[in-house]
């Protein structure tokens, strides 16, 4: 994909976002988004099948990549030298996570349209916090065997 072409994708995956937010899905048109991200709607087409794919990349775009960055960190504190250090690493990186203005609009939109989309909350849910839980658990499992918890 050329600059030019993911300039416009990140124009139209802003102006989504913000038109999400704001209309929610059901008040948001294509025509809408093409118009704030201001390309052609047949642009908006070239990058997005329909609104729902659209809606989708929105609301779980930059989660399993912030989840995935994370674990590696809750991993990494497993077979920490310096447990204490490296647990106080891990929570403020998992407030800075949490708190993230994008992450934050993001999961209001999951949590707004999760009766429409069940399973878009579900992927939401299982591709962050429930992957998170999971790596936190076998993290701390190992530290208590370690003896250090």
């Amino acid at each position: 994909m050329s600059n030019r072409s993911m300039r416009k994708r990140e124009a139209i995956l802003q102006a989504a976002t913000e038109l999400f937010l704001t209309r929610e899905y059901s008040g948001t048109s294509m025509e809408d988004i093409a118009v704030a991200a201001a390309v052609s709607k047949q642009t908006v087409y070239k990058h997005f099948s329909d609104k729902l794919t659209l809606f989708r990349e929105v609301a779980l775009g930059s989660v399993e990549h912030v989840s995935r960055d994370f674990q590696s960190q809750v991993a990494s504190v497993a077979e920490a030298p310096d447990v204490p250090a490296a647990l106080r690493d891990l929570a403020r990186s998992y407030v800075n996570a949490v708190m993230n203005p994008v992450l934050l609009r993001r999961r209001q939109l999951v949590l707004r349209e999760a009766g429409r989309f069940p399973d878009l909350a579900r992927t939401y849910y299982d591709s962050g916090p429930r992957r998170t839980i999971s790596v936190l658990s076998t993290a701390f499992a190992r530290l208590a065997h370690r003896g250090e918890l």
